[in-house]
Parts: structure tokens; C-alpha cells; sequence
């Protein structure tokens, strides 16, 4: 490295996953084992990226050149994360609910 330190912008970073999650370009979710995900997103000009995530290690890693090239977690990352988050808490809402039908609150 030529001593110039790369600037890492994180909201920038959560806006981009953010703006990808509301354009539906997470494409697939899915958990491989417990504790790791592999997430599938649509980039720009249609370009696929693979997502993989441990939450156990806390490590993940993207097929896009940002993230190959710098190292740096990349929106994609984050939008796939965003996308499990989502997934798993419209599951336990859904499993409250149902768990909740012939049961009477006082």
C-alpha cells in the first residue's frame, strides 16, 4: 500500500444496503448450517454476487470486487444481513401468532 489509508464509510455503506434490500435485489437468503448464511445479490448492471456470512465468527465474505479487492465488508454483506434479520423476525412473529390463536389473554 502506497501509505494512503482507504476511507471506510459506514452509513454510506448501510445506505447503499439499505437502498439494495428496497429495490428487492437480495435475491436469495438461506442458511447452509446453523450459523451461517449464504445470501445471493443482484449488483449493478445485473452482475450476481455471493454472499457468505458466519455470525458465529463474526466473518463474512462477498464475490464483489469491492470486498475481494479491499477486504472491506460491502453493502452486499450488509444487505444480506438486513434480509436474514427481516426473515427471521417476520418468522418468529408469525410463530407468536400462531402459537397465540385459542389462547386467551386476561
Amino acid at each position: 500500500m502506497s501509505g494512503k489509508v482507504a476511507k471506510y464509510k459506514p452509513y454510506t455503506i448501510l445506505g447503499r444496503a439499505a437502498k439494495i434490500l428496497n429495490q428487492h435485489r437480495v435475491i436469495y437468503v438461506d442458511v447452509l448450517e446453523p450459523g451461517v448464511i449464504r445470501g445471493v445479490v443482484r449488483g449493478t448492471n445485473d452482475r450476481i454476487y455471493i454472499v457468505t456470512i458466519n455470525i458465529r465468527d463474526a466473518k463474512a465474505s462477498c464475490t464483489c470486487p469491492y470486498y475481494i479487492f479491499k477486504g472491506i465488508t460491502c453493502k452486499h454483506i450488509i444487505a444480506v444481513l438486513l434480509k436474514y434479520q427481516s426473515i427471521v423476525r417476520r418468522n418468529l412473529l408469525h410463530h407468536f401468532i400462531r402459537e397465540s390463536r385459542g389462547h386467551h389473554f386476561h
